[in-house]
């Protein structure tokens, strides 16, 4: 899939450049001309003679003034006003390409903001200097309030003054408010590239390796990490996550606690010019860490390949900059009304749709905070994917309404916000297109089942042809296994299953009256490495000679896939002995970077149960391996089905019935001086978190180096 790699890396490049083309301050000149957005401005709810008045509620007006786009545009007298107004108000101090340009773009777009807020719908039917030639004289009577705009007039002069020294504070500050809200994004997704490439400074390397056991194995507090606390019912950060935890939230306190001694709107108090900058501030930091939320939490998220971070990292500081997103949402939402009150336009605001929009948007946001709890995961994981999907999307929708329809005099501080949501929703929809692309690329497949245990199964799906590259996992679709629910799919560790064969192995008799009753039979020459001796894919045993008139069965392959499954009360209870399942996969994936584990002398593989699949692919890809595995007395047929993989691991040791005591391997490996021993840990969570806490434990007292690797899924 480098081809897909490759991809996400240009779409990330080409949304940096977009995002800071078009966010306002970073590269968009909406600010620019001030003089002619106040113009803009000081006629924004004027009536004009093709306009209509309704019971609208903006900004605590019961009669609003509602001008259609195309009225804007083909308005004689707005034209003529407004022209004259730029002229008089700008006269040579800005360009006239510059105004020509915002004539063009802005002037019937919004004219209330002089922004381009929402896309331009109608062009103005004379240009700047047209509408110039329009005035025979020069107008001398001003724009009567509230009245119809049926001749070519003077703007009010403090009207005119106010919007301007407002607009010429607000520019500033909303330019910052970008800015701020960029940098979060920039610092959200920059710090594990830097923290990751931190490795390859010369120096640094040695003291992360020794500061590992404390920092990056560590948890927080207690000794569980895979394991749900007792106590609090989720998952415990290590001290390494608590750090970019802890700098998330310290960053976005820091940028929301900078205070802006000018005030917003002059006819306010300082009070309420605060509880508005705190108001738009959250909503526009809100939708900034918005794409961060949404990329972490996808399977073809691309810091996977820039970075060492595994992916139940980064599915864990999804969350939790969910909860900052959550924060920020009920933030933005009671300063709003506490502002809206205070100002008395809540009344008429609160049957504003951008207003109802927003409400939507809230409660969907804690919604899904609500059901995304630990306790609705394990109780119904389907229910709870199928929800978050759903109400994130209404959230989406939410979001984008809540910007679309705030009425004039207001978008201004949401035009950074689209660009966020644009950003947000191109992750969302690359992710799943990518998914789509997985499974119709790897096709539709079959699968056998083989029961045994009572809770454990194999699964053999035929045909795939994957390099068996370890800490890699793959989704699984089983459409007819519940047809009710044909979009449910589960992750799973997978082994090739050729591994698992007793290969290469010649053909029974009867195989061979069969085949030679088809004239079906084929030869084959010797296999053979450098040194002479025969080979098989790195597995074959002494005993595996075969001379090159050794028949084989034609159309015989190994290709396929290989899962153990434990049942559970979910989908995994339906999986009965039988063949020719239909499955579709989406994979493979990454889930942990493997490569610092095999840059080791030594490699120790604990698993337990049907860890061992998570383990398997890891045995041809270091030269000195050793397995540590325990089973229950009643999964003792799982070790039966791999005793091929297990007849070519040269050290091994494998309990069943009795737990490991993963301290003493790991102190064994110590006292025999090894450097560095890489340890890959997969299993349960209680197996897992036992072997953190050991590692741990002897990183304190031993001069071996030991890198761990956890490949446990507790999403």
């Amino acid at each position: 899939m480098r081809i897909t790699t490759t991809f996400q890396l240009a779409c990330l490049s080409i949304s940096s450049q977009v995002a800071a083309e078009w966010i306002i301050g970073l590269g968009s000149n909406s600010g620019d001309p001030i003089c002619a957005q106040a113009c803009a401005r000081t006629l924004a709810e004027t009536a004009l003679v093709c306009s209509s008045t309704q019971q609208f509620g903006t900004l605590g007006r019961q009669d609003s003034v509602i001008t259609s786009p195309d009225c804007y545009a083909n308005d004689t007298y707005y034209l003529t006003t407004l022209a004259y107004c730029v002229q008089s108000k700008c006269g040579t101090s800005i360009k006239a390409s510059k105004i020509d340009t915002w004539w063009e773009s802005d002037v019937v777009c919004d004219p209330g903001t002089g922004t381009t807020t929402k896309p331009i719908q109608a062009t103005p039917k004379w240009t700047y200097a047209e509408s110039l030639n329009q005035i025979q004289d020069p107008p001398t009577k001003v724009i009567m309030p509230y009245g119809t705009l049926n001749y070519t007039a003077l703007v009010d002069e403090s009207t005119y003054q106010y919007q301007y020294d407002s607009q010429e504070g607000i520019d500033p500050l909303v330019q910052r408010q970008a800015q701020y809200g960029l940098a979060l994004l920039v610092t959200f997704l920059v710090l594990p590239i830097l923290l990751t490439w931190l490795n390859w400074i010369p120096g640094v390397h040695s003291i992360i390796e020794r500061v590992k056991p404390f920092v990056v194995y560590r948890p927080l507090f207690g000794t569980r990490h895979i394991q749900l606390h007792k106590w609090l019912y989720g998952y415990i950060p290590t001290v390494g996550q608590s750090v970019y935890i802890f700098i998330v939230f310290a960053s976005t306190i820091i940028l929301m606690s900078i205070y802006e001694t000018k005030p917003l709107d002059g006819t306010t108090t300082r009070y309420n010019n605060n509880l508005d900058l705190v108001t738009q501030r959250s909503g526009t930091f809100g939708y900034a860490i918005l794409p961060v939320v949404v990329l972490f939490a996808g399977r073809n998220n691309v810091l996977l390949y820039l970075t060492n971070w595994s992916h139940t990292t980064y599915i864990m500081m999804h969350r939790w900059v969910s909860r900052l997103w959550f924060l920020l949402a009920i933030v933005h939402s009671i300063c709003a009304w506490v502002w809206a009150v205070r100002t008395g336009i809540y009344s008429t605001e609160v049957v504003e749709k951008f207003w109802i929009w927003g409400i939507v948007a809230t409660l969907t946001t804690v919604l899904l905070i609500v059901f995304s709890g630990t306790k609705i995961r394990q109780w119904s994981y389907n229910s709870f994917l199928v929800s978050h999907i759903v109400l994130a999307a209404i959230t989406i929708v939410g979001c984008w309404y809540h910007i679309w329809l705030i009425p004039y005099g207001i978008g201004r501080y949401h035009n950074e916000s689209q660009d966020w949501l644009y950003i947000a929703i191109a992750f969302w929809g690359f992710d799943r297109v990518v998914r789509l692309f997985r499974i119709v690329y790897n096709g539709m497949r079959r699968a056998d089942v083989t029961e045994l245990a009572n809770d454990i199964v194999r699964i053999d799906i035929k045909g795939v042809r994957w390099d068996p590259e370890p800490g890699k996992h793959v989704y699984v679709h089983f459409p007819t296994l519940h047809p009710l629910r044909p979009w449910e799919n589960h992750p799973f560790s997978w082994t090739p299953s050729a591994l698992l064969q007793d290969f290469p192995k010649g053909p029974s008799q009867s195989d061979l009256e069969k085949a030679q009753g088809n004239g079906n039979i084929k030869e084959i020459s010797d296999v053979s490495g450098e040194d002479g001796s025969n080979s098989s894919s790195g597995f074959a045993t002494p005993t595996d000679q075969r001379s090159a008139s050794t028949p084989i069965i034609a159309n015989k392959t190994s290709a396929g896939i290989t899962l153990f499954v434990r049942k559970s009360k979910g989908t995994t209870r339906l999986f009965k002995h039988g063949q020719n399942l239909l499955t579709l996969l989406d994979g493979p994936y990454h889930n942990n970077s493997y490569k610092a584990a095999l840059r080791t002398d030594r490699l120790l593989l604990i698993g337990g149960g049907i860890g061992i699949s998570g383990l398997v692919p890891w045995v041809g890809s270091h030269p000195n391996t050793k397995l540590a595995w325990s089973v229950q007395t009643p999964a003792e047929s799982l070790v039966r089905s791999l005793s091929s993989v297990l007849e070519v691991i040269p050290e091994k040791d494998v309990r069943i019935g009795t737990r490991l005591d993963i301290l003493e391997l790991l102190k064994a490996e110590a006292a025999a001086g090894w450097r560095k021993v890489g340890v890959v840990v997969c299993g349960p969570g209680g197996l897992c978190d036992a072997a953190r806490m050991a590692v741990i434990e002897a990183g304190k007292h031993q001069k071996t180096i030991f890198e761990l690797d956890v490949d446990a899924y507790s999403w």
